[in-house]
C-alpha cells in the first residue's frame, strides 16, 4: 500500500498483481553459461489469449495472441547454491490451460516468455 500511494503521489496508476505458479524452465546465457529460470505464472488480471484466421504467403492459417507481463530480472539462489537469474512472465489461466494439453501452446508460451526476457536484458 505504500508503494502504492508514493506512485500515485507521483502520478502513476500500479496495480500489484499476485500470480499462480504455472511451470518452470531453464536455459542458459550464450556468452556467460549463466543459467536464466523462466516462471511461467498465471492470473485473471492478465487478458485472455485471443485467436484470429490470417492468410501468410497464400497458407491459411490460425494465429494466436498472448497478452503478458514479465519482470525485470532478479538474483536467486538455485537448489545447488548457486546463483541464477530469475524472471516471471505471467499469462492469462486459460494460455496456461491450453497449454497443459497441446504442446505447441506451451512451446509457443516458452517462446514469448523467452523473448520478453530477451527484450528486458
Amino acid at each position: 500500500k505504500d508503494i502504492q500511494a508514493l506512485e500515485a503521489q507521483q502520478g502513476h496508476d500500479v496495480k500489484f498483481i499476485q500470480p499462480e505458479p504455472g511451470f518452470v524452465f531453464k536455459i542458459f546465457e550464450c556468452e556467460t553459461k549463466k543459467k536464466v529460470v523462466i516462471n511461467v505464472c498465471m492470473s485473471e488480471s492478465i487478458d485472455k489469449p485471443t485467436r484470429t484466421m490470417a492468410t501468410v504467403e497464400g497458407k491459411r492459417g490460425e494465429t494466436i495472441s498472448l497478452p503478458h507481463v514479465a519482470n525485470h530480472a532478479r538474483v536467486e539462489v538455485d537448489k545447488s547454491g548457486c546463483s541464477c537469474t530469475v524472471h516471471d512472465v505471467l499469462f492469462h489461466p486459460a494460455a496456461l490451460g491450453e497449454a497443459q494439453i497441446k504442446k505447441r501452446v506451451k512451446q509457443t508460451l516458452m517462446s514469448t516468455a523467452m523473448e520478453s526476457v530477451e527484450k528486458l536484458s
